[in-house]
């Protein structure tokens, strides 16, 4: 049986297949014993619950050679069989495994997919944080560690080193590149200090869904949007600075790397995106004096 499927409660057993319906709570003969589903014929695949249960005709119907593995899956396919009682009085009735009441929703058969996966840390506040939708993709990736740093390319064998083009004195992780970069580590402090959240600049490689996470908890909880869309910006800034590096050999100080991220946001903010808009005053006056 499949992993979402509907389960056949037998009544009469006038209407489900022996062989190939999914009522029995191993699943689907046809998977559960798939040898000895092979070796039944024609005819008996076609009948019913009732009419294979009757004097145990289905066993009538093996036809096929009998192997070890057949008489093995006979054997507990006999075993299985032998505790069926069927009501005459009720008809089949189908029951849906993944709601309470055994019928059968959308929205059921959609958290049934998600059924034993795991959670990305950050997933829930990346999805409602206010960002442009190309930079929620790459914050998404640098959540699953996806990122094309130097580090995982040379992993895959695609260049000699794994240098931060930021820094080059530690392996360019994405951790590294975002949070532990002593040049990233500059931009965070220039661009908090004005707003007063000095303390929450990284101070070393940590994994970025938890450190996020934690700093966004130290934040009064209605300025969190506004910490969460710039916790991207700026590391879309990073990463943007990383790439002119790596690809274009162009290099930027630190300077000019916050005034492009604080231009960006007042990009931000004509698109759309106003909870940025309570940071930009301060960059705007700061970052002119430097």
């Amino acid at each position: 049986m499949a992993d979402i499927s509907m389960t056949v409660v037998l009544g009469d057993g006038a209407t489900t297949l022996l062989w190939t319906d999914t009522w029995a709570p191993v699943g689907p003969f046809c998977r559960f014993a798939p040898d000895l589903f092979a070796a039944v014929s024609r005819t008996g695949k076609k009948r019913s619950v009732k009419e294979g249960l009757m004097s145990n005709r289905w066993t009538r119907d093996v036809q096929g050679a009998l192997t070890v593995q057949v008489l093995c899956q006979f054997l507990r396919i006999w075993n299985i069989l032998r505790e069926v009682v069927l009501i005459d009085s009720q008809a089949d009735r189908f029951v849906w495994r993944w709601s309470p009441d055994g019928r059968y929703t959308a929205s059921s058969t959609y958290r049934a997919f998600f059924n034993g996966s795991t959670s990305l840390p950050g997933a829930k506040e990346l999805w409602c944080t206010k960002a442009p939708p190309k930079v929620k993709f790459f914050f998404w990736t640098a959540l699953h560690r996806r990122l094309w740093t130097a580090e995982r390319r040379k992993r895959h064998g695609l260049q000699d080193n794994d240098d931060c083009a930021l820094c080059g004195q530690a392996s360019e992780s994405v951790e590294h590149l975002l949070l532990g970069c002593v040049f990233t580590r500059e931009v965070w402090t220039i661009l908090l200090n004005p707003v007063g959240l000095a303390a929450l600049v990284p101070s070393g490689d940590e994994p970025l869904p938890e450190w996020w996470l934690a700093q966004r908890a130290k934040v009064d909880l209605r300025c969190r949007p506004t910490f969460d869309c710039f916790m991207l910006l700026l590391c879309w800034g990073i990463w943007k600075e990383r790439n002119k590096r790596t690809f274009n050999a162009q290099n930027s100080t630190v300077i000019m790397v916050t005034q492009e991220i604080a231009a960006e946001a007042e990009d931000w903010v004509q698109a759309g995106f106003s909870c940025i808009s309570l940071l930009t005053p301060f960059w705007s006056r700061e970052l002119v004096t430097e």
